[in-house]
Order: structure tokens, then C-alpha cells, then sequence
């Protein structure tokens, strides 16, 4: 998977647009949903009509509580993609122009003419000056 600040702030679109979308659905379905007209002049209409009603009310705070984490999960989004941004600039910045690994080179090849180093891998190490020794 690769994730990009670009892709972390187009995901964050996608989830404003999403839910923009399920606010303007649940807002059209309220009226439909806890204000049932009774059927009947009947205790029974009347007791189904009420049940339908909390049924409907019910479903309004969870999607409102869902919208609330929605929202929050987009800004944590947003200021992810945010934050990934700055950081890939402080960056690029920092370490302006990486050397690219070319045909025949290896990474020890281009430290060896870049940096004075030395690393140890069991009995041996090696070092810019003498290459590979044994200790």
C-alpha cells in the first residue's frame, strides 16, 4: 500500500462528500421516519404508530452520533494529510538532492567515495579506506 499526502487529502474529500451526502439523506428521511400519522383511531394503531415513532427517533441520534465520528474521523484525516505534507517538506529540505543508485554502484560504492564509515558484520568490517577486513 502506499499512501501519499496527496492520497491521505483526497480520501479526506471523499469523506467530506460522503458525509454531506448521509446528512442531507437522514435529514430528508426525519419527517418520514418519527412523525407516523396513526393509522387508526384504535389503541393498537395508536401503540404501533409510537413504537414506529421512537423507532424513528432512535435512528436520528444514532445517525447524528454517527455523523459526529464521521466528521471527526475526517478531520483526523485532513490534518494527517496535513501533517504528512509538512513533514515530506522538512524533508525535502533537509536532504535536497538523494543520490540515485546507478548500473554497477551499490550502496557501498557510493559511500565509500562519499562518506568515511565503517560497518561491522561478525569478524569483518569494512571501512572506506581498506574494504573488507577481517578483526
Amino acid at each position: 500500500m502506499k499512501v501519499t499526502p496527496e492520497t491521505l487529502n483526497a480520501a479526506a474529500s471523499d469523506l467530506t462528500g460522503i458525509n454531506t451526502t448521509l446528512t442531507e439523506e437522514t435529514a430528508a428521511a426525519a419527517t418520514h421516519t418519527t412523525a407516523i400519522a396513526t393509522a387508526g383511531a384504535d389503541e393498537v394503531s395508536e401503540a404501533i404508530t409510537a413504537l414506529f415513532n421512537t423507532y424513528g427517533q432512535d435512528f436520528q441520534q444514532i445517525a447524528n452520533q454517527a455523523r459526529a465520528l464521521h466528521q471527526q474521523f475526517t478531520q483526523n484525516m485532513t490534518a494527517a494529510g496535513n501533517a504528512y505534507q509538512q513533514l515530506e517538506n522538512a524533508n525535502t529540505a533537509t536532504f535536497p538532492s538523494p543520490h540515485p543508485i546507478g548500473e554497477g554502484e551499490n550502496i557501498f560504492s557510493i559511500l565509500r567515495t562519499r562518506h568515511e564509515f565503517q560497518i561491522g558484520f561478525g569478524p569483518y568490517f569494512y571501512t572506506a579506506t581498506w574494504g573488507w577486513e577481517k578483526i
